[in-house]
């Protein structure tokens, strides 16, 4: 899997990794530039979270990316995610990473035609959806089915979204 990021780590936004502070470890006279070190740092990353096989780091890759995944065949006036909208969904999903204990869930993020994100996550006959609005105000909320229930939770946190995670993989 380390071969896709080295594929793709030159299409991350600058900067759209914001726990990742590489301002710190520069001084003006640094001879690497800060693109490749910080293209090294995520790097780093995806391999520390490859080896505990979660499935964070292919979720925040297919975040960053997602305007990337357009063909050729489609309308160049498709929707792309939003600042706001990228920026909420890599938030919640650190969020709910960082408590989580064990395995994280591959997500499965897409578009609205504004630009809002959904996730989309699946195990077995469970599912949990996180939908992000383009802007900030508009409706959020994560949903959630099994084979004999399903419902809407309007207080979208990480706290919220790391429990439903949790209740998709069976902890």
């Amino acid at each position: 899997m380390a071969t896709i990021l080295s594929n793709r780590v030159s299409h991350i936004p600058w900067g759209a990794i914001p726990w990742l502070q590489i301002e710190e470890y520069l001084s003006p006279d640094q001879e690497k530039p800060r693109r490749q070190i910080e293209e090294q740092a995520v790097r780093c990353l995806w391999r520390f979270l490859e080896d505990r096989q979660h499935g964070l780091p292919v979720l925040l890759l297919r975040l960053l990316t997602l305007e990337e995944e357009k063909t050729d065949e489609q309308d160049l006036d498709a929707a792309v995610p939003t600042p706001y909208a990228r920026s909420r969904a890599v938030q919640l999903v650190h969020e709910a990473y960082s408590l989580m204990e064990g395995f994280f869930p591959l997500g499965w993020p897409s578009l609205d035609p504004q630009g809002g994100i959904r996730i989309e996550w699946t195990r077995l006959d469970r599912h949990v959806r996180l939908v992000l609005p383009a802007k900030s105000g508009g409706q959020n909320y994560i949903y959630h089915e099994s084979s004999d229930d399903y419902g809407i939770d309007q207080n979208v946190s990480g706290t919220a979204l790391s429990r439903w995670l949790d209740w998709l993989v069976g902890r």
